[in-house]
């Protein structure tokens, strides 16, 4: 049988219940209870340590199971009856959201919120729902913690209906149509009304007395209050039965003061020992573990509608009949159209492949194109030299020409390249000369037949053989132009 980790996670302290569920049965195999680390509860900041702490209980409870549901206290959520307009279910949600904002005492966005429908007659003028908000800092906690405590939380949902679940289902075979469900523990009186199986009412109070007397008569006159405070015709006149949770010996008292001040049957109901749970749990108050119990049923078919504020209540997804007819008329069209023009189909068949023939060759010939694009920007450069019109070794020819006889001016160094465009050539060199007006001429008659020609770096020599400028020089020939000044002999 699967084993199933049901947890009441109250403000102060953990109770858990560690049980095998087959159908409709349930046998209790461990039961623990602990008080939060710190003696605080915890929070999503402290996750972790929580977490490492919630480990070490399951560990000493031998729970091997991982999948977990979670209850919180009545005390720890706000639950409230709401009077809506008749509308449908799928618009229930909307409207009990926009209901639940309107009486929240902090803005919705801080909380989380579900509901659960009410029965109605048919000839009903409103919609009645019970709708319950937990603080949203809360739920973040228990998942946060579950999470890194490496557990599956499976859901959230009120102690109080895991009570009423567990009683629904010992109870199947009793016909009890308004039965009411009390529990005293930890100074509380939980209350909770259930009709035909429906949960209608659950809250809790203080109770302010420990002799089981006083608790029968506190417990009989918080039942005619909160009855009466509920209308519907309500009062303790149209309860059925009660069932007071607990060992029978240790409620005994105060449920013979609740009998006779009500004038109802009254009946002990011991969460472990029933029609659908059994086991051993020892010497524990059993009316705590209520909530722990019932919430193992929570995973099958439930007998109670429940909050579960993991997965709340949504509107459905509405089906747009008139979208469906548009389609089907649209389906039915094209499905003419196919037929009546099946034989375009083929002629189209083949044009795409044609077509794609085409494309495919296309992106060849472009491939082919730009693989020739740096042939064609070579021959580009080779067209454009060749048709400067000036052959280099002639320009060598008539550079020397230029240059002053070698009792004027002699050359250590000479160095003449070619260029790929512009300039067409240079001529770079270090020289000796007489004078400096032996350099001026020459850079003169150079510039006269189209030379760009810099100023030559010219410094002065002494070695006595008569030559006493030294020149270096660095000229170029650009390409000619329209105005080009013709070449001289």
């Amino acid at each position: 049988m699967p084993e199933v980790l049901s947890i009441e996670w109250c403000s102060d302290r953990l109770r858990g219940v560690v049980a095998q569920v087959d159908g409709d049965r349930a046998r209790v195999r461990k039961v623990f209870e602990a008080l939060w680390p710190d003696a605080a509860p915890p929070t999503v900041p402290g996750a972790t340590a929580t977490a490492d702490w919630l480990r070490g209980q399951l560990a000493e409870a031998n729970c091997t199971g991982r999948d977990v549901h979670v209850h919180v206290p009545r005390s720890s959520t706000v639950v409230r009856r709401l009077e809506l307009p008749p509308v449908p279910d799928d618009e229930l949600p909307d409207m009990v959201a926009m209901q639940a904002a309107t009486r929240a005492s902090s803005g919705m966005d801080e909380l989380a919120l579900d509901f659960v429908p009410l029965p109605s007659g048919p000839d009903a003028k409103t919609r009645r729902v019970l709708a319950a908000t937990i603080a949203r800092r809360l739920l973040d906690t228990i998942a946060k913690v579950c999470e890194e405590a490496g557990l599956r939380l499976r859901s959230v949902g009120l102690g109080s209906f895991a009570t009423a679940e567990l009683v629904a289902r010992a109870t199947a075979d009793e016909a009890h149509p308004s039965a009411l469900v009390v529990g005293v523990h930890d100074g509380t009186l939980e209350t909770i009304l259930l009709r035909d199986r429906d949960v209608l009412l659950a809250q809790s109070t203080e109770l302010h007395a420990d002799d089981p007397a006083l608790v029968g008569k506190a417990v009989a006159a918080d039942v005619r209050r909160t009855l009466m405070a509920q209308g519907d015709g309500l009062s303790a006149n149209a309860l059925d039965h009660v069932w007071f949770l607990g060992e029978p010996s240790e409620t005994a008292a105060a449920r013979a003061v609740v009998g006779s001040t009500l004038d109802v049957a009254v009946e002990a109901f011991d969460p472990f020992d029933n029609s659908v749970v059994s086991g051993q749990h020892g010497k524990i108050d059993a009316a705590v573990f209520a909530a722990a119990v019932g919430g193992v049923f929570t995973a099958g078919d439930a007998r109670v509608a429940a909050f579960d504020f993991r997965s709340p209540r949504k509107p459905p997804k509405r089906i747009d009949h008139a979208k469906r007819r548009r389609i089907a008329i649209a389906a039915a069209v094209a499905a003419t159209l196919l037929l009546a023009l099946g034989w375009w189909g083929a002629m189209i068949w083949r044009l795409d492949g044609e077509i794609a023939d085409l494309r495919k060759r296309e992106r060849e010939l472009q491939k082919i194109v730009r693989d020739g694009a740096p042939v064609r920007q070579k021959a580009a450069r080779i067209r454009d030299w060749e048709s400067l019109r000036r052959d280099w070794a002639d320009e060598l020819v008539t550079f020397a020409d230029q240059l002053p006889p070698s009792d004027r001016l002699l050359l250590d160094e000479f160095e003449a390249s070619i260029g790929a465009r512009d300039p067409v050539g240079t001529v770079k060199g270090v020289g000796r000369a007489r004078s400096r007006d032996d350099l001026e001429r020459t850079q003169s008659r150079l510039d006269e037949i189209g030379y760009d020609v810099p100023a030559f770096d010219v410094s002065r020599r002494s070695t006595g053989d008569g030559y006493d400028q030294r020149f270096v020089f660095d000229v170029s020939l650009p390409i000619p132009g329209d105005d080009e000044t013709e070449e001289q002999p």
